[in-house]
C-alpha cells in the first residue's frame, strides 16, 4: 500500500473511531494491518474487535455494565494506537526522511534498551564523581561521552513506540533515583514529552503524571505536569483513557495536593506564550527600525558625552528628551511591565542566536543551563563572573542561556576580558542573585513553568528542522475541552484566574469559553456578563454583546460604561431609537460630552427628526471646537432638514480644512436638489480625485443617498444622466 493511502485510510478510521462507529472502523483498521502485513497489529486489531463484540452482546441482553463508557474509551484509544504504529512503520518502510525516523531506523540498529542505557549512564556518572572524589576531576572526553549517552538515551526514548513496561519501569526509576541529576532527569521528562507529541501514547503520560504525584522535587515536578499537558493539549481527543483519569483524579485527591494551583499556573504560562508573536512583532517592526532611526542622531549628538552619564537621566536630559519623541520610553515602559507579568520579551532577541552546532541536537533543546557542559567550558571559565551572570539570569531561559555563552565566546578575548571585569566590580551582587536562585527546589513554580515553556516555545519555532515537528503551540485548545483535566480546573477561583488572563490578554476565543463556564458555575454577576459581552463584540457578534450588556444592566444599572456599550452596540446594529434612549441616559449622568452629544445627534438624524438633529449637533459643534467630524454630521443633518445653504457653508468649512470624497459627493447632492446639475457633476468629479473614489463607488453612493435626495426635492431622473455623462467625460 502507497503511503499517501495508508495515511488517507488511517486519517479515516480515526474519524469513524472518534464518531464511535467502531464496525466500520475495524472493517478499516483488518484492511489498514493486512496489506501492511503487519500481523502482530493485525491480532491486536482482532483482541480489541473481540472486546467490543463480548460488550455488544451484554448491551443486546439489557445487562447493567457500569463500565461500559470506559471500555467503549479504551477500545476507541487501542484502535488509535494501532492506526499511530502501523502509520508509523509504514513510513520507516518507505524512508521517510524526517529526523524522527533517521533516529529511529539508527535506534533499532542497536542492541541496547532503554534500561540498559541508562545503566550505562549510572556508571559513567559514578565514575566521573568517583574521578572527583579523587581529586582527578573529570576528562574532557569522559565528560563529552557522558553527555553524548544522555543524548543517546534522549533519543531512544523519544523514538519508542510502543513503550513496553519495562521501558516505563526504567524511566520511572530513573525519575525516582537519587543518584541521577535534576539536569538528566529533565532530559528524559522532556524525551518523554516529545515522544507523545508525535504520537499519543497513554504510557507516557501516566508515567509523567506518577512522577509528580508522588515526587518531592518542586522543579521536578512543574516539569513532568507541563509536559504531560502539552501532550494532552496536542491530542485533545485522546485523552479520556479511563487510566489517566484514574491517576489524575487519584493526584488531585491526595493529602496536600496542589494539582488545582499546579495547573492554573501550567495552563496560563502555556497561553502566555500566544502573545509572543505580538511581542515579537512589536520588537520587530516598532523598537529595532525607531532605533535604528534615531541612532545616526543619538551618535552626532552624544560623541562626547560618558556613555555611564546616559544611565542617568539628570545628566542626559537630551538623550531622554529623544527617547521620548520618538516613543521608545512609552514603549519600554510598556515592555518592562510585559516582562514582569512573565511575558517572553527575549525572544527575538535570541532568536538568530540558535544556529551554534550545539543546537543541532533535539536533546540540547531541552537541557537546563550547566556552565560545567562541555560545549560551554571551553567557551568560558565555568568560575568566571560572565558565567555565573549567564547562570543566574533570571529572565533568561536554558536555551537562551546557551546562546548567551556561545555569543560570548566568539567575541574577542579584549572584550571579554573587559566585561569579565566589570561583572568582577559586581561580584558580590552577583553571588547575592546566584545564591537566591541556586537551589530549583527553591525557586516558585510559576518562574519554573515559565523558564521551561520558553524552552519548549523555542524548540518548536526556532529548531532548523521545527517543520518536521507538530507545534503544539500552534492551535492549543482550551483546557476546559480535555476530559483529564477539565474536572480539576472547574472550580470557580480557577476558571476566574484563567478568564481573567486570557480577557487581560485579549484572547477573546478562549476567554469567553472560559467566562461562559464561570456563569455555569456562580450567581449572575455584572462584571462578569460585562466581559462576556465585550468578548463578543471584538469577536464581531454584536448581537450576542448587546444582550450580555443587557443583563449586565439588569444587575448594575449605574455604570456608565455598561450604557456606553448599550449605546454604542444598538447604534452599529441599526437600533436607533434604543440607542438614543441610552445616549441621552449617559447624557444626563455625564453631561455636555462632544461624543454623547454627536452621538445623539446621528441617532436623531437617522430617525428622521432632523430639527432636533441639527439643534444638537451645533450644540457639539460647539463643544467640540468645529471638528471636521462634527461638522460633516452638522452638514448633513441640514441638507436632509432642507437647509441648503447652512448645509453648504458646513461643507465648505470642511473642504477648507480636510476634504474627503465624500465631502465633495455630498457637496454635489445640495448643487442635485438645487437644480444645478454642471455643479453637481463638478463636485462629483472632484470627489474622484481624492483617496481611492472610483466610478463604481461614486455610482454605488449616489444610489444609496438617493432616497434621501428626492425627499430633500432631487430630480430622480435627472440622476442616471448625469451619472452617464461624468462616466463619458472620465473616459
Amino acid at each position: 500500500m502507497k503511503l499517501t493511502d495508508t495515511t488517507a485510510l488511517a486519517e479515516k478510521i480515526n474519524a469513524l473511531t472518534a464518531d464511535r462507529h467502531f464496525h466500520e472502523a475495524f472493517s478499516n483498521l483488518h484492511a489498514l494491518t493486512e496489506a501492511a502485513m503487519q500481523w502482530d497489529l493485525t491480532e491486536k486489531a482482532n483482541d480489541l474487535e473481540r472486546t467490543y463484540r463480548y460488550l455488544l452482546q451484554y448491551a443486546m441482553a439489557g445487562t447493567d455494565d457500569p463500565s461500559r463508557r470506559e471500555t467503549l474509551q479504551e477500545i476507541a484509544e487501542g484502535i488509535m494506537s494501532v492506526v499511530d504504529q502501523c502509520t508509523r512503520r509504514a513510513r520507516i518502510d518507505n524512508n521517510a526522511t524526517e529526523l524522527y525516523y533517521n533516529t529511529l531506523r539508527y535506534e533499532r540498529l542497536q542492541n541496547d534498551t532503554i534500561a540498559s542505557l541508562i545503566e550505562q549512564y549510572k556508571t559513567a556518572v559514578s565514575s566521573d564523581a568517583f574521578g572527583d572524589i579523587l581529586g582527578k576531576g573529570s576528562t574532557k572526553g569522559s565528560a563529552s561521552d557522558t553527555e553524548a549517552l544522555a543524548r543517546r538515551i534522549f533519543n531512544r526514548i523519544w523514538v519508542t513506540l510502543p513503550l513496553s513496561r519495562a521501558d516505563t519501569g526504567a524511566i520511572a526509576e530513573a525519575l525516582r533515583s537519587p543518584l541521577l541529576s535534576s539536569d538528566f532527569k529533565t532530559l528524559i521528562i522532556s524525551a518523554v514529552m516529545l515522544g507523545a507529541v508525535e504520537f499519543f501514547e497513554t504510557s507516557r503520560i501516566i508515567v509523567l503524571i506518577e512522577f509528580y504525584r508522588d515526587s518531592t522535587e518542586k522543579y521536578l515536578k512543574a516539569i513532568a505536569l507541563t509536559a504531560a499537558i502539552v501532550a494532552m493539549l496536542n491530542h485533545k481527543s485522546r485523552t479520556a483513557a479511563p487510566i489517566i483519569s484514574g491517576i489524575i483524579k487519584e493526584t488531585a485527591n491526595a493529602e496536600d495536593s496542589t494539582l488545582g494551583n499546579d495547573l492554573r499556573i501550567v495552563l496560563t504560562e502555556l497561553s502566555r506564550t500566544r502573545d509572543t508573536e505580538r511581542i515579537n512583532k512589536k520588537m520587530r517592526d516598532e523598537v529595532m527600525p525607531t532605533i535604528m532611526n534615531i541612532r545616526p542622531k543619538f551618535q552626532q549628538r552624544f560623541t562626547e558625552i560618558d556613555p555611564a552619564d546616559l544611565a542617568d537621566p539628570e545628566h542626559s536630559p537630551e538623550w531622554m528628551d529623544m527617547l521620548d519623541k520618538s516613543g521608545l520610553t512609552d514603549t519600554f515602559r510598556e515592555i518592562s511591565e510585559m516582562q514582569q507579568e512573565g511575558a517572553d520579551v527575549m525572544m527575538s532577541t535570541f532568536t538568530h542566536l540558535k544556529s551554534f552546532p550545539f543546537f543541532n541536537d533535539v536533546a540540547n533543546w531541552f537541557l537546563p543551563f550547566d556552565p560545567a557542559h562541555s560545549s560551554v567550558a571551553g567557551a568560558i571559565d565555568q568560575s568566571s563572573p560572565i558565567a555565573r551572570m549567564i547562570a543566574s539570569s533570571p529572565m533568561l531561559c536554558d536555551s537562551d542561556k546557551y546562546s548567551m555563552a556561545f555569543s560570548l565566546s566568539m567575541m574577542p578575548s579584549g572584550q571579554r576580558d573587559m566585561i569579565a571585569s566589570q561583572l568582577e566590580a559586581q561580584k558580590a551582587e552577583i553571588d547575592a542573585i546566584t545564591a537566591d536562585i541556586i537551589n530549583r527546589d527553591e525557586t516558585d513554580t510559576k518562574t519554573i513553568v515559565n523558564r521551561y515553556v520558553r524552552n519548549l516555545f523555542r524548540f518548536f519555532r526556532l529548531y532548523r528542522r521545527k517543520g518536521e515537528f507538530d507545534d503544539p503551540f500552534n492551535a492549543m485548545p482550551c483546557a476546559l475541552d480535555i476530559p483529564a483535566i477539565a474536572p480539576w480546573i472547574r472550580d470557580k477561583d480557577t476558571i476566574a484566574a484563567l478568564a481573567e488572563f486570557h480577557f487581560t490578554h485579549q484572547m477573546w476565543n478562549d476567554a469567553l469559553r472560559l467566562l461562559d463556564e464561570l456563569d455555569s458555575i456562580t450567581l449572575p454577576d455584572a462584571t462578569l456578563y460585562q466581559k462576556t459581552g465585550f468578548c463578543h463584540q471584538n469577536l464581531g457578534d454584536l448581537d450576542k454583546a448587546l444582550d450580555y450588556y443587557l443583563r449586565a444592566e439588569l444587575l448594575d444599572g449605574s455604570s456608565l460604561w455598561t450604557l456606553r456599550r448599550i449605546a454604542s452596540c444598538s447604534r452599529a446594529t441599526g437600533l436607533w431609537q434604543q440607542a438614543l434612549d441610552y445616549y441621552r441616559r449617559i447624557d444626563r449622568e455625564d453631561p455636555d460630552k462632544p461624543a454623547t452629544t454627536i452621538a445623539i445627534g446621528e441617532c436623531l438624524t437617522e430617525l428622521g427628526q432632523y430639527a432636533e438633529a441639527v439643534k444638537t449637533l451645533y450644540k457639539a459643534a460647539y463643544l467640540k471646537s468645529d471638528s471636521p467630524a462634527t461638522l460633516r454630521r452638522l452638514a448633513w443633518a441640514l441638507l436632509l432638514n432642507g437647509d441648503l445653504e447652512n448645509s453648504r457653508r458646513q461643507y465648505q468649512k470642511v473642504i477648507d480644512a480636510a476634504p474627503s470624497p465624500a465631502d465633495y459627493i455630498n457637496m454635489g447632492h445640495i448643487y442635485l436638489i438645487e437644480h444645478d446639475n454642471q455643479n453637481a457633476a463638478n463636485a462629483y468629479k472632484l470627489a474622484m480625485t481624492l483617496g481611492d473614489m472610483t466610478p463604481q463607488k461614486l455610482v454605488e453612493t449616489i444610489e444609496t443617498d438617493l432616497p434621501h435626495l428626492v425627499k430633500a426635492g432631487a430630480d430622480s431622473e435627472i440622476v442616471p444622466l448625469l451619472l452617464d455623462n461624468i462616466l463619458y467625460e472620465l473616459n
